[in-house]
Order: structure tokens, then C-alpha cells, then sequence
């Protein structure tokens, strides 16, 4: 099989897609993660607007996304394939770099930034409402195509 520019093109195409996608899903979830995080430990203004928590995602995912595809390059390169322990591995980079990202971008309007374990924290709470976000999303589609 013949990989062309086309196919790159489409593939580029699909990836700013399902980041656009992804991201907004981020954001909500963020938010989502800010508030009940808020509540838990009683420090108000903390939830960020749409707006950022869209930057904040966005910047996280293609964080992520270059970390991982990095790996996975020199990985393909020397002519191995991941194992279960390589995708868990490349899942805590995704989770890590994620905390990073919000522990550097997200700030609180009178303390400042957060710190690295509340960033962990908020994206504990962000990987769970996904979860929760995308099966419902899985279930309606499975309705609207059958």
C-alpha cells in the first residue's frame, strides 16, 4: 500500500478534527472537574471560562498527542510493536502531560496557579465524565445507525 500525499493530507485532516472534537469535550469536562472540585474543597472562582478550558484541552491534546506519536516513532522505527505494558505506559504519559498542562495554564484568580497533584486531581475527574460523555455518545449513535 502506497501512502501519498492524500492519504497524509486525509489523515492530518481527521486528526485537527478529533482534536476540535475532543477538545471541546475536554473543556466541558474540565469545567465539570473545576466545579466539583470547587465544591469538594470549598474554594469558589475557581471554574475556568469556556474559552480557556478550550486552550487548555487543545494545547493538552496536541502535548499529548506529539509525546505519543514521538514514542510511538522510535518504537515503530526499530521495528517493534507496543505491548499491553507499552499502551499503559503511553496512557500515564497522556494522563501526566495533561496534569502538566492544566497545572501550568489553569489559575486561580487570587492564589495563583494550581499545583501539579490538584492538576492530577482535576484530571482524574476529567478521564471519568469522558468516559461518561463518550459511552452515551457510543449508545446514541448505535441508536441512530440501527
Amino acid at each position: 500500500m502506497e501512502f501519498g500525499l492524500g492519504y497524509i493530507g486525509g489523515l492530518l485532516f481527521a486528526f485537527a478534527v478529533l482534536l476540535a472534537v475532543s477538545s471541546v469535550i475536554g473543556a466541558l469536562t474540565l469545567r465539570v472537574a473545576t466545579k466539583v472540585s470547587s465544591h469538594l474543597e470549598a474554594t469558589p472562582d475557581l471554574q475556568p471560562a469556556f474559552a480557556e478550558a478550550y486552550k487548555i484541552s487543545f494545547i493538552a491534546g496536541l502535548v499529548a498527542f506529539a509525546i505519543c506519536f514521538a514514542l510511538g516513532l522510535v518504537v515503530g522505527l526499530a521495528g517493534k510493536d507496543f505491548s499491553f505494558f507499552g499502551y499503559m505506559l503511553l496512557a500515564a504519559v497522556g494522563f501526566f502531560s495533561n496534569a502538566a498542562v492544566i497545572s501550568i495554564r489553569l489559575r486561580h484568580p487570587e492564589k495563583g496557579g494550581v499545583g501539579f497533584g490538584r492538576a492530577c486531581w482535576f484530571t482524574a475527574i476529567q478521564i471519568t465524565f469522558s468516559a461518561i460523555v463518550v459511552y452515551w455518545l457510543v449508545k446514541l449513535f448505535q441508536l441512530i445507525t440501527t
